[in-house]
């Protein structure tokens, strides 16, 4: 009797393992394609409600005065929002860069099989991900919290602007 596998055998193992390298490359490929849609996605989105808050907190300071901004509390107000807005707005970042760090560790912490399922997660791999998935739940909160906080401050300076310029501001003759 010989203990010498067969060519069947022997052909069948390499199918095996052809399919697992398959397999693997393919994870390989999909986690590396995805993360820079995703990230300049998500990028864009925290640009845009950091460039709002603060873009217009600049221009209404710009646009009312020391004056007049003293005389009114409500733009006092819808600038404090708008730093709020801002302040969310960095926290989207930063949870971003650490979503995106916890999601490619990770990925990274997946062991590689020889057998189906080819990759498999990890009790490590499985902590981070939860991780991972919690700090993008709170970016997307930060950053839609981040909207929330210029959509308000535009109301609010809404109800005040038309107030605000039927009276000159103080000390300029009328």
């Amino acid at each position: 009797m010989t203990t010498e596998p067969s060519e069947q055998n022997k052909a069948r193992l390499a199918e095996i393992k052809a399919d697992a390298k398959w397999a693997h490359e393919l994870h390989f490929r999909a986690t590396l394609a995805n993360i820079p849609v995703i990230t300049n996605l998500g990028t864009e989105a925290i640009k845009t409600a950091i460039l709002v808050n603060g873009g217009t907190a600049g221009a209404l300071l710009t646009f009312v005065g020391k004056e007049r901004l003293i005389q009114q509390p409500a733009i006092v107000w819808a600038l404090q929002n708008f730093a709020i807005g801002l302040l969310f707005g960095g926290a989207a970042a930063l949870l971003a860069y650490l979503t995106q760090l916890l999601y490619g560790t990770a990925g990274a912490s997946q062991k590689l099989h020889a057998e189906y399922p080819y990759i498999r997660s990890t009790l490590g791999s499985g902590i981070v991900q939860g991780v991972a998935i919690f700090f993008h739940i709170c970016c997307m909160a930060a950053a839609i919290t981040s909207f929330g906080y210029a959509v308000y401050s535009f109301y609010n300076i809404g109800i005040t602007l038309p107030e605000l310029l039927a009276s000159p501001p103080s000390g300029s003759p009328r």
